[in-house]
């Protein structure tokens, strides 16, 4: 059938293996170094296009392997997609959990470190919002993609 340049199950052992340390390496990264996607997503992005390129450069001579690369990356984020949907504490291991970065007007410092948000970083949120200062703010969340959720206090 298809004559690979590797064997099969080296090409697969290959991209379930990056995969895993790449995801390692973003979660470790912090949220707002992400941006509004989730880690998952950019991965799934970044060693997609990094698994067909060679073969579409023609650098790769095996074309089934890079189709197989591909196949193993889709079959890795379906069934991590599943799996993370059935199970909340999954989920939770590899999206992240939504942190509280203000309580009626007080920033927590240890979260801003934790997620390497700078004060800059939080003065640019609040002004997307349409706040000058934390003190407006009843809750701030940091979400698992990233994103700096306000709730401003009532008047």
């Amino acid at each position: 059938m298809w004559e690979f340049t590797n064997p099969w199950w080296e090409i697969v052992v290959r991209v379930v293996v990056i995969y895993a340390g790449l995801l390692l390496l973003l979660r470790v990264a912090g949220k707002r170094q992400v941006g509004e996607l989730t880690p998952m997503d950019l991965l799934s992005v970044l060693l997609l296009a990094e698994l067909v390129s060679p073969a579409l450069s023609g650098e790769e001579l095996s074309l089934p392997g890079a189709l197989l690369g591909a196949a193993t990356l889709i079959g890795i984020t379906v069934v991590i997609a599943i799996v993370s949907h059935r199970s909340p504490r999954i989920e939770r291991v590899l999206e992240g959990n939504p942190q509280v970065l203000i309580q009626d007007g007080e920033v927590d410092w240890g979260v801003m470190r934790r997620e390497r948000i700078s004060e800059r970083d939080l003065e640019v949120a609040l002004r997307e919002h349409g706040m000058l200062s934390p003190e407006g703010v009843r809750v701030a969340v940091v979400e698992p993609n990233g994103r700096i959720t306000f709730v401003q206090r009532d008047s």
